[in-house]
């Protein structure tokens, strides 16, 4: 307040931010998102931020144990690296869109896990966000069946406006905002 008693027009929208951010906490969560990399920094920096804005966040370090995490729970979408160890980002793609079609029969190896993710996403389409430092890899990841792609380096409110599309935007609060601008 000032020396008048009116609220200042600052502190009108810090409360306005704090109420805005408590109706969100009471929300369980705006989405479940895996995040399939093998580098801890950016899991770390994707998980942190991503939860700051309520999502729900898991973390798999490459494209089989991704693959292994969709058998048993349900994801919302899929930010997945192009480039791991055990198995890519392309290849997982590729086995989790062909079990979605119903041609899980088609992949010779893994086959008991094929039948696992078919049996729960046979007729479903997860988004998947491809995250590759090779711009190069655009309509290989178009093709592969990924939805959309970010290019390497990026950063959180890039993030946020792909997953924004898919999860929705919690991220637009004025408190997010506020952090997300600095």
């Amino acid at each position: 307040m000032n020396e008048a008693g009116s609220i200042r027009p600052r502190d009108r929208l810090i409360k306005q931010s704090e109420q805005t951010f408590a109706i969100s906490k009471t929300n369980k969560h705006y989405g479940h998102i895996l995040v399939v990399d093998d580098e801890p920094l950016i899991c770390g920096m994707l998980k942190s931020g991503l939860e700051a804005c309520d999502y729900k966040v898991s973390v798999a370090n490459n494209g089989l144990e991704a693959l292994y995490f969709m058998t048993d729970h349900d994801f919302d979408m899929l930010l997945m690296d192009v480039r791991m160890p055990v198995m890519d980002g392309l290849t997982a793609t590729q086995f989790i869109r062909k079990c979605e079609q119903g041609e899980h029969l088609a992949l010779a190896e893994q086959q008991k896990l094929a039948q696992s993710l078919h049996s729960r996403r046979v007729g479903t389409r997860i988004p998947i966000v491809a995250v590759t430092g090779n711009i190069g890899d655009q309509k290989i990841l178009l093709r592969a069946g990924a939805d959309e792609y970010i290019t390497k380096p990026f950063n959180l409110s890039t993030i946020y406006e792909v997953v924004g599309q898919f999860c929705g935007e919690p991220w637009k609060s004025p408190v997010l905002r506020s952090v997300v601008n600095r």
